[in-house]
């Protein structure tokens, strides 16, 4: 294990270490299940970067092929208006399909309505993203639409979960490692007293079964705008990048400063090699497809995951 003042590095050998660690209760976590926020990575080398500044990416599954009239070539775009204009207009194009369908749209209001038909002529946005906008994008970006929110969670396991989803596919990607990273929310609210940077943004779970079974939240940096000048869009500082930053202007400030053993970010790693055997400890725990998005065509899913599973257990698991 390695550490310093802001983060600390968990390394797990086997998965039973694994999912020990990243228990609710293991004491790690302090006991208070939502003064922390978890993401599952499939893998540890993956900075936490929001989906719209990734640029066109097999990982991501979004094809980058359809942008603007008036916008020359693909995102990340150099100027953050273009940049802004770009996810408006998908975020748009999104709402327009919900609602050509009878679906309802997320977060409509007549604010909403209004804003939308004021940046529709616009080829470039100073601003971006307006609060009324935040409902639809976390739906949005929930179901995989490239935006600048982040998925977390408040549940560890879940997180373990996305961390391992994919484990059949890591010997073809040569992945050597996933994660997962844990923020500290307390963290969070006293870099915002510093500089008001980080939201939390959630949305009526009632509205989203998979949001409400995952206990999903999502995490939007409000001034980008400020790593934008810095940087080329390529090169943008990841989120844990400038959380570290934050968490070192803090100390630096007048205010009172952390206690020694505060510590804001935890990443929790495990052999890619091992994932199966994670993911089959978390059908036991009750953490699956089908527990987490429930469906019928999941039920399907979840038949022959338990298959696999009996298989790997030799006996029966429901």
């Amino acid at each position: 294990m390695s550490q310093n003042k802001f983060s600390k590095i968990i390394h797990c050998s086997t998965p039973e270490e694994f999912i020990s660690v990243l228990r609710p209760s293991n004491k790690l976590w302090h006991g208070a299940r939502t003064g922390w926020i978890f993401r599952g990575q499939s893998n540890s080398k993956w900075k936490l970067i929001p989906s719209a500044f990734r640029g066109e990416s097999k990982e991501s599954g979004f094809y980058y092929h359809e942008v603007p009239y008036f916008l020359d070539g693909r995102p990340p775009y150099k100027d953050l208006d273009e940049q802004n204009a770009w996810e408006f207009w998908l975020l748009d194009w999104f709402i327009e399909i919900v609602d050509s369908v009878g679906m309802k749209i997320p977060g409509d209001s007549p604010a909403l309505r209004k804003l939308r038909e004021e940046f529709k002529p616009l080829t470039k946005l100073r601003t971006w993203p307006q609060r009324e906008f935040w409902h639809a994008l976390a739906i949005a970006q929930h179901h995989g639409l490239p935006t600048r929110l982040l998925d977390f969670t408040e549940d560890s396991f879940v997180a373990t979960y996305f961390a391992c989803q994919n484990c059949d596919l890591y010997s073809k990607r040569k992945t050597k490692e996933i994660c997962v990273w844990a923020i500290n929310r307390s963290f969070l609210e006293r870099a915002n007293t510093y500089k008001k940077r980080f939201q939390v943004v959630t949305v009526p779970r009632y509205e989203n079964v998979y949001l409400h079974v995952q206990s999903g939240l999502f995490l939007l940096d409000t001034l980008i705008s400020e790593e934008w000048s810095k940087s080329t869009p390529q090169n943008i500082a990841s989120i844990d990048d400038i959380l570290k930053h934050e968490y070192e202007a803090f100390h630096n400030s007048s205010y009172p400063s952390y206690e020694e053993s505060f510590t804001a970010i935890i990443k929790i790693i495990l052999p890619a090699s091992k994932a199966f055997e994670a993911r089959a400890l978390l059908y036991r725990e009750g953490r699956h497809k089908l527990t987490l998005m429930p469906s019928y065509q999941n039920i399907i899913e979840a038949m022959k995951t338990e298959r696999d599973m009996n298989d790997y257990f030799l006996g029966p698991i429901l």
